[in-house]
């Protein structure tokens, strides 16, 4: 007897082939039977009559390395239809972790999560996540930053025996069974890693078998360069490189094309390389991530000294317009303070919302100063938003045929505000806004770049396709009604969403279990760990 049948539903298997209606039968896990109609008896059949019946998500661009503890079902991505996380990403891995503490970039991750670190070394992280229940099935990166920085600290440049270290540390990774290694070269100390340095540690992944993606140096003013760059890694290295979130940034509108161009240009090559997208017009991070390294140095007491003695803030406030760092940093090179708002502030709660032009013009001081008084306010626990990327920059990276679409997002803390949209609503958002609204895409190539493509490109076998003998990771939703709950509007306008799942998400299974039944969560919980194989 089967377990479950999905009855008469639209059929998207995952493949870019064209939708047919039919049956999906599941026992013990897995698909045992497609077809127009499946007449085994089952424990449950389920209608999906009007519906579309697709595999599982694939999100191959998460921030869940901490959450997972904290928020097992990993609920805002299940009640978006994502079945499959790939974790670790932009060089920030949950291990190693040197004296059971955080570094820095771990600590803003984490946020304010509750999470017993009890691990030290990335086997040891990946033990204590095997053993956790999880809401969706999760692989895992290894982190070049995390790595570094567990090695060597925050320096510029590594000893013969520092970069020794960090092989070893990456090749024990992946023999633990990590898909990849991910890199975030606009943050410290990735910031200061060579080319020479990354195409070395990136031939120990590919002697795995592995992949390498690549927070870029760059998505604003060196947008194109950066990309670049990680083609020559992969190129060198032999490695297949992902792109990480290709979404120009404030200062990159214009660069684009000439980075897609790239791209082409080097597929044409053989150098295999693909990337991903997140759809959000509005894109945020920590503000510190925002101030030179040097600034940062020691505790939050020291940094708060420094941006409070006159002599010092003036050096920074040369210095932060030049930074090479996240896309909020391209407001501040190019004074955009009227498109840079407070996400969130729990210093100055009053804040969350407003430009800082706007406080600016109350405090009455220059918005470079209003920036820096916010920050030692709030201790540093500072979250930006603007407006990163024109809804126009993205049609034109979501149609390339190359693409595929993760959310770049982490489970929120039961204290934190929503401050990006994506946490939970990029699939629906890809469905009802560019599918169904627009027709940028057909319904089979949008499920595509969610399922199968992503699926194949980091290794993850049996899954991000409909078919028999594959595991039973099955998402229904309404063509009609899905859509977001949470938008890049009202993020900017720091509204608040008591309840911001998105809409016309019905059913998810994952392995086979029905974790979503009605679109409310039924409470179990059937994700496993996908290791490299």
């Amino acid at each position: 007897m089967l377990d479950v049948v999905f009855e008469g539903g639209r059929i998207v298997d995952g493949t870019g082939n064209p939708w047919f209606y039919g049956d999906v039968g599941v026992h013990d896990g897995k698909i045992v039977s497609i077809a127009r109609r499946v007449r085994e008896t089952a424990a449950e059949r389920i209608d999906a009559r009007g519906l579309v019946v697709a595999p599982g998500f694939v999100d191959v661009h998460a921030h869940s390395d901490f959450s997972l503890f904290y928020d097992p079902a990993i609920m805002c991505k299940l009640r978006q239809g994502i079945t499959t996380e790939v974790t670790g990403n932009c060089g920030l891995s949950a291990a190693p972790l040197r004296d059971g503490r955080l570094s820095r970039m771990q600590a803003d991750i984490c946020a304010d999560m509750e999470v017993e670190l009890k691990w030290t070394t990335f086997e040891e992280y990946l033990e204590c996540a095997k053993a956790a229940p999880l809401g969706t099935n999760v692989g895992w990166l290894v982190g070049y930053n995390t790595v570094r920085e567990w090695v060597a600290g925050v320096k510029p440049t590594l000893t013969s025996a520092e970069q020794g270290l960090i092989l070893e540390v990456v090749g024990r990774a992946m023999e633990a069974g990590a898909l990849g290694l991910s890199s975030g070269l606009v943050y410290e100390p990735g910031n200061y890693a060579t080319v020479d340095d990354l195409v070395e540690v990136c031939r120990v992944v590919a002697g795995w078998g592995g992949i390498y993606s690549s927070h870029t140096r760059g998505l604003r003013e060196t947008l194109a360069e950066g990309v670049a760059e990680a083609i020559e890694i992969g190129r060198r290295a032999e490695v297949p490189v992902q792109i990480s979130h290709l979404t120009p940034q404030y200062g990159g509108w214009d660069r684009i094309q000439l980075a897609l161009d790239r791209i082409d240009a080097a597929r044409a090559e053989g150098v295999d390389v693909c990337f991903d997208l997140h759809l959000d017009e509005v894109g945020g991070t920590s503000a510190l991530a925002t101030l030179p390294p040097w600034v940062k140095e020691g505790d939050v007491d020291a940094m708060i000294g420094r941006l409070t003695d006159p002599r010092m803030r003036a050096q920074v406030s040369a210095e932060v317009r030049e930074f090479v760092g996240p896309g909020t940093s391209g407001f501040i090179r190019h004074s955009c303070w009227d498109l840079l708002r407070v996400a969130s502030a729990p210093g100055t709660p009053d804040l969350v919302g407003k430009s800082f032009e706007e406080i600016a013009k109350v405090s009455g001081k220059a918005p470079i100063d209003t920036y820096f008084d916010i920050i030692v306010a709030n201790r540093g626990k500072l979250q930006l938003t603007g407006l990163y990327t024109p809804a126009e920059e993205i049609r034109r990276v979501l149609a390339h045929p190359r693409s595929m679409v993760a959310t770049d997002a982490v489970s929120p803390s039961r204290t934190q505000r929503v401050t990006t949209p994506r946490n939970y609503s990029t699939m629906p958002k890809l469905l009802g806004r560019y599918v169904r609204e627009e027709s940028l895409l057909s319904l089979e190539e949008a499920v595509q770049k969610i399922t199968s493509r992503p699926a194949i490109r980091f290794g993850l076998r049996g899954r991000g396709i409909l078919a028999e003998g594959f595991w039973a990771d099955v998402v229904v939703f309404d063509p009609v009604t899905v859509g977001p709950v949470v938008t890049d509007e009202g993020v900017m306008n720091g509204e608040d969403y008591p309840d911001p799942y998105a809409r016309g998400i019905l059913y998810v299974a994952v392995n086979g279990i029905l974790e979503i039944r009605e679109g409310r969560p039924t409470g179990m919980l059937a994700g496993r760990p996908l290791l490299r194989a």
